[in-house]
């Protein structure tokens, strides 16, 4: 809720305009106080979760449990393929055999 005006005078004579407004936002907001207030705590809870930014953060939170969930899944994929790798002698070394010494390494002589 709120209000807007305007107004422009010069001398003798002067103009003004003004509205008020109401957001469906800032009501629920009010909402969840009275209810807080009153002890109506179940009833808070919903105007809580029912506010735009609460169900923005709550999908956010969802989309990025998901992405954990399949990252660890993923991890732990890799972990037991190289398990049984390594059952069979068959892990890739970790160390290039050959370190890469840069732009250097292309100039003859050295």
């Amino acid at each position: 809720m709120g209000s807007s005006n305007a107004g422009f005078g010069i001398e003798g004579f002067s103009v003004g305009a003004g509205t008020t407004w109401r957001d469906k936002e800032c009501e629920k907001r009010f909402a969840f106080q009275l209810a807080i207030a009153g002890g109506l705590n179940d009833a808070a809870r919903m105007l809580f979760l029912d506010l735009d930014a609460v169900k923005e953060a709550v999908s956010n939170l969802a989309a990025n449990e998901a992405t954990i969930e399949a990252g660890l899944a993923l991890a732990a994929e890799a972990a037991e393929k190289l398990a049984e790798a390594a059952k069979v002698g068959e892990v890739p070394s970790p160390v290039n055999p050959e370190p890469n010494r840069g732009p250097i390494s292309n100039i003859p002589g050295y």
